[in-house]
């Protein structure tokens, strides 16, 4: 099975994201995911290319899917992004 690895910035606040029940779904903006050709290909930063603004987007997932929440160190918006 597939596996994707998806990273976005939470919409709303901690409390608000603890609140929800596990089958709600969550919105993350300023997605970017990791992709690779194969399993022995170096997986790359990837963005949505849907939109002129790269970072300006945003996907719903399920609470229960969402593995780690952390601090940002710095926002999401990598200068070296793979088209």
């Amino acid at each position: 099975m597939d596996h994707e690895e998806w990273f976005g910035e939470l919409e709303g606040t901690l409390e608000q994201f603890f609140g929800k029940p596990d089958n709600a779904f969550v919105r993350l903006d300023n997605v970017v995911w990791l992709e690779g050709r194969d399993e022995f290909e170096e997986p790359r930063i990837v963005r949505n290319t849907d939109s002129e603004l790269p970072f300006e987007h945003y996907i719903y997932v399920r609470k229960s899917d969402i593995m780690i929440v952390r601090p940002l160190r710095y926002a999401i918006n990598p200068p070296d992004v793979v088209d």
